[in-house]
């Protein structure tokens, strides 16, 4: 038989074919034997043309002969089956060029190109929508677009949407690029498979392959490709061996993998991938519906099962790089099964980089999952970034998070394996690992590597860190850089020694580096190589033990302690193997026992400490300049000892400070009451404003002053007063009196950071009598008594955290009396010299805190002496000035007394005060006035005081 009566009988038994399954539907249906409508396919005989309309199957080529050369043109249809750029029975056509736009095709489009030298196959589509998928020409898969073996596509236009639901068994491609090469040029490409899938029938959502690999280039918008199978794996992006997936598009990019199976984001297995994209770029994996684990995978991106030598980039143009997975898949045991739950995974030969903005990654796997791996297998581990042998580097310029939580097991958010293996993390770098069984951020095994070492890098790690026969480098730079969690090192080719000098740390194992206040909490026994430490912190949890190799450096070891019921204390140990430094500085440790005070161990500071510093061993102890201290209690200083050159505590070398921060910080309150009660004390000026011209024969008056006063540069009280006051004027021949009284309120804030915290309210209620003698020769007397209820309330908190808390009141007194005199100069200038002498008392008073301290406070004095002037200038309304004056104080001595021991604090002092100030008529019977002043360098110097008040006579 000829080709061609062969071709033509295959043509006719197509035909019948299709009028018989058209038959038996209608007799299913009907009962009757009858036909059901079919549209007839339409041939293009090479030159196809469509424009509007409905349509069935659709070819370039023809039924009847083949076709060599072939151009279609669809626009604006609709097609109810599939398009094929061949002839009938797929044969290929040598050159053909096929375009479609703005139509909805419910079927396959397949291209396919010649093995013929110089032929081509070319498919150009705009604003294109596909929404169902077929298997043909023998293939395994059934697909809505496919480009086969050198085909090229260009996809253009508004958007490309490939909406592909069914219950279809096979295996489901969107696009499948075959040895040929796809580029995606348009706003958004949107590709969407659902299937039911069956046993190795994967649904995928674009796949590029073949035996010299495929292509796919987007530089358009944004792209969402995603894809579900119920019944098996779902793959949403694959990049087979020798294929290309590049990402150059200006938009988001979002994959999204979902089954009821098992899920992977996107599998490269053996090509190239590169995010290269101007957007964020999310990988979203999820099992279905979310109450039981998956059968297979749980993965967001994986260098494939077989293949090695495949790359994945990530460049700096990616903003926000995601992860995101929900459920847990089969763990890998090795075989083939399941690639397991694990965010990124590649093999050996493999590369995963990145220098995007940030990379995240973001695992849930919740606590009440039904847990229902097939036989034999398990679903406990959950894995973040996985090298197998392959190479996994993230830039410095990458913040990395990480962050896992498992419910069902173990987590290694940061794992490597394999000789090959090595993982590189150079950035700012947050990794939270937490798992109901093993919380592993970082383990390294069988001869691989893990570094996160970036220079000047923030690095947050929440859980353990293990290698076994691996190295791990870890640099901590900065306060806010930490570890949480043990660190453990296991080795078959050597062990470290604590017993002599001449062992030094295994070749392979943990290397850590605490810089710049850089802290590592330890919360179980920790073992391992090397530490290295400039100005670093570790805090090592109860009763836990830390054994180190190798140790240089300086810094601070906070192990926490307990006073037991019997007396004793419990604590953790640190012991420190050798210290090899090639350098001439000496290396040190402070050793704090927190936990405890110094209350707690002074009925035998030489005997409990030394018990406490018999936990710091190792021959390397005995070469670093070793310092032990237990922290201040509320009474008992801070005790301090070093450990001499056998390692031992030299009982010689203890010290314990006087006083406590508590003390310090209740002896300040009482420094309070007295700066409180002082700046009550002030001129007439700034009480009354100028008398001299004084028109009525009573007056009222009312002032507010607030400030500022320091003391010591830890203490600081602000305050505000109010006072308003009445008086009667008396007129002589010689001048006028004045007799009145005031009443006044106070209210202050306390803040004292010294060396404990405190703060506090104060207020002082009160009244006063005073009177005023104005010469006419310019002379003037001024005589003021006052009497105030102080009251004050605080809260005092230690270096060591023990809290003091209260409140009490005392009274206050005091008597001030003023003289100067006015002497007007020329041209309405004045000069106005004073004297004035203050002297003041508050009464003792006793209280107890709430941290059970008594508190004795001795009666306080002051006597305050001023010597000064005023320079004025006097105009039609009122006048103003400056001043100056010589300021001291004769007493201000402060005794307080605390469980016993009295701490008693001078205040005696000179001074320089200065102001300006000025006095201005509203009205002939209404003054304003205002002043402001500070002092200069003191024991108790004002900051600044401001003063406004206004007199009204009548």
């Amino acid at each position: 038989m000829n080709n061609y009566t062969e071709n033509t009988l295959k043509r006719w038994l197509k035909r019948k074919v299709k009028v018989t399954l058209g038959m038996m539907v209608a007799f299913m249906i009907t009962g009757t034997v009858g036909f059901a409508e079919v549209i007839a396919p339409t041939y293009g005989n090479g030159n196809l043309e469509i424009s509007g309309g409905e349509y069935g199957n659709i070819y370039v080529g023809d039924i009847e002969k083949t076709v060599t050369e072939g151009i279609g043109n669809i626009n604006n249809a609709t097609v109810n089956g599939d398009i094929y750029a061949t002839n009938a029975d797929y044969g290929v056509i040598k050159d053909v060029e096929l375009t479609i736009k703005n139509t909805i095709v419910d079927g396959i489009i397949y291209m396919e190109k010649s093995s013929e030298e110089g032929s081509s196959s070319v498919l150009n589509t705009e604003n294109l929508t596909v929404t169902n998928a077929k298997r043909v020409n023998g293939s395994s898969y059934a697909k809505g677009i496919a480009l086969n073996d050198g085909s090229i596509g260009n996809f253009g236009g508004d958007y490309l949407n490939i909406d592909i639901k069914g219950e279809s068994t096979e295996s489901v491609v969107g696009i499948q690029v075959f040895g040929s090469e796809a580029k995606f040029s348009l706003k958004e490409t949107n590709i969407n498979v659902e299937s039911k899938g069956s046993s190795s029938k994967w649904g995928f959502g674009l796949l590029v392959n073949g035996s010299n690999g495929g292509k796919a280039i987007f530089d358009g918008g944004n792209v969402n490709i995603s894809s579900y199978t119920k019944d098996y794996t779902t793959q949403t992006l694959t990049a087979k061996k020798k294929s290309e997936i590049l990402f150059n598009n200006s938009g988001d990019i979002n994959i999204t993998s979902t089954s009821e199976f098992g899920v992977t984001g996107v599998d490269n297995d053996g090509g190239k991938i590169s995010f290269n994209n101007k957007g964020n770029v999310t990988i979203y994996g999820e099992i279905l519906p979310g109450d039981k684990t998956g059968a297979t995978n749980v993965v967001g991106i994986q260098s494939g099962a077989f293949a090695n030598n495949s790359e994945t980039e990530i460049t700096a143009n990616v903003k926000d790089f995601s992860i995101i997975l929900k459920g847990a898949g089969v763990d890998n045991d090795g075989t083939s099964y399941s690639t397991g739950t694990k965010a990124v995974t590649i093999d050996i030969g493999d590369k995963f980089l990145v220098d995007s903005n940030t990379f995240n990654i973001k695992m849930d796997i919740a606590k009440d999952l039904i847990n229902t791996p097939p036989d034999g297998h398990t679903s406990n581990q959950a894995y973040g970034l996985d090298s197998v042998g392959g190479t996994i580097k993230i830039g410095e310029n990458t913040t990395t998070n990480i962050e896992i939580n498992q419910g069902q097991g173990d987590v290694y958010a940061v794992h490597s394996k394999g000789s090959a293996g090595s993982i590189d993390i150079l950035g700012d770098t947050y990794i939270k690992a937490n798992g109901t069984g093993k919380s592993y951020a970082l383990y390294a095994e069988n001869d691989s590597t893990i570094n996160v070492v970036g220079e000047n890098k923030t690095v947050q790690i929440d859980g353990d860190i293990k290698s076994t026969d691996s190295t791990i480098n870890i640099n901590l730079t900065g306060e806010n850089s930490y570890i949480n969690g043990s660190i453990n090192e296991e080795t078959s080719s050597s062990t470290i020694t604590l017993a002599n000098t001449e062992t030094s740390a295994s070749p392979k194992g943990i290397n850590v580096v605490l810089k710049d206040g850089a802290t590592w909490n330890n919360n179980n026994n920790s073992s391992f190589g090397k530490l290295t430490m400039d100005n670093g912190i570790i805090n090592n949890g109860l009763g836990k033990n830390i054994t180190i190799g190798n140790y240089t450096g300086t810094g601070t070891v906070n192990m926490e302690t307990s006073k037991e019921e019997d007396g004793s204390f419990k604590t953790g140990s640190l012991s420190i193997g050798v210290v090899n430094r090639e350098d001439e500085l000496e290396d040190s440790l402070d050793i704090n026992f927190t936990g405890i005070t110094a209350d707690d161990i002074v009925n035998d500071i030489n005997g409990n400490l030394g018990k406490l510093s018999g936990n710091i061993t190792g021959e390397g102890i005995k070469s670093i300049d070793t310092t032990v201290r237990v922290e201040e209690g509320l009474t008992e200083g801070a005790i301090t000892g070093n450990l001499g050159e056998n390692g031992e505590l030299n009982t010689s070398t203890i010290k314990q400070n006087k006083t406590t921060t508590t003390m310090d910080g209740l002896q300040a309150l009482s420094t309070n009451m007295y700066i409180a009660w002082k700046q009550e004390m002030n001129s007439l000026n700034k009480r009354m404003g100028e008398l001299r011209n004084s028109t009525g024969n009573e007056g009222v008056w009312a002032r507010v002053y607030a400030g500022e006063s320091e003391y010591n540069k830890g203490y600081e009280n602000k305050y505000q007063t109010y006072q308003v006051g009445y008086d009667k004027k008396y007129s002589t021949d010689n001048g006028t009196g004045f007799v009145g009284y005031l009443v006044s309120y106070t209210q202050g804030d306390t803040d004292y950071s010294h060396n404990s915290y405190v703060t506090g309210d104060n207020t002082a209620v009160g009244g006063g009598i005073y009177g005023t003698w104005l010469g006419n020769n310019g002379d003037y007397v001024d005589v003021i008594f006052k009497v105030s209820r102080l009251e004050n309330k605080y809260d005092v908190t230690s270096l060591s955290g023990i809290n003091s808390s209260g409140d009490y009141n005392t009274f206050g007194m005091s008597l001030s009396t003023e003289y100067g005199r006015r002497f007007n100069l020329t041209k309405g200038f004045f000069i106005k010299p004073s004297v004035e002498m203050s002297l003041g008392r508050v009464g003792a008073e006793d209280y107890r805190t709430s941290s059970g301290l008594n508190v004795e406070q001795d009666t306080i004095y002051t006597a305050e002496g001023r010597v000064g002037t005023a320079l004025g200038y006097n105009f039609d309304k009122g006048n103003v000035y400056v001043r100056v004056a010589g300021v001291k104080e004769f007493a201000g001595e402060l005794d307080t007394t605390i469980n016993g021991k009295t701490m008693t604090e001078d205040l005696g002092d000179s001074w320089i005060e200065y102001g300006i100030g000025a006095n201005y008529r509203v009205l002939e019977n209404l003054n304003l006035y205002v002043d402001f002043e500070r002092t200069g360098s003191a024991e108790v110097q004002t900051n600044w005081q401001g003063n406004l008040g206004f007199r009204y006579e009548f």
